[in-house]
């Protein structure tokens, strides 16, 4: 008995085979391509900050599929930034805070850059600060 049914299960199967529609995907359209653009508003090209208040570099990055991360690197700062989650927007508005006092002398370099939901990397903006 049990080899009757196994014989069933097989003609079943063979003979599905070619009955049976293919799982097919739609094309998604093209693949996004474009990385994401960074760009610093504030200030508009390198400076002289003076040492004592704080200072506030203000950036976006834009990509119309979607930021994903933004990171923010800040070379010669006694401090550093964790990346930010994008969140899928089209536009990512950063705020970077510099501080000045006690660092009389030293030259700050800022750079942002983003990456979007399709893994692009875009090119980074960057500005150097000198604290004097």
């Amino acid at each position: 008995m049990p080899n009757q049914w196994c014989g069933w299960l097989l003609v079943a199967l063979v003979a599905g085979c070619g009955e049976r529609s293919r799982l097919t995907f739609e094309d998604g359209g093209p693949l996004d391509q474009t990385p994401p653009v960074a760009v610093i508003d504030e200030p508009g090209e390198d400076t002289v900050l003076t040492d004592g208040p704080q200072f506030l570099v203000g950036a976006r990055v834009t990509d119309e599929g979607g930021v994903d991360t933004v990171y923010v690197d800040l070379e010669g700062a006694d401090h550093e930034l964790h990346p930010l989650t994008g969140g899928g927007r089209d536009t990512v508005l950063v705020g970077i805070p510099i501080v000045t006092l006690g660092n009389h002398g030293r030259t700050i370099t800022v750079q942002v850059f983003g990456v979007d939901l399709s893994g692009n990397r875009g090119q980074r903006a960057i500005r150097k600060l000198t604290i004097e």
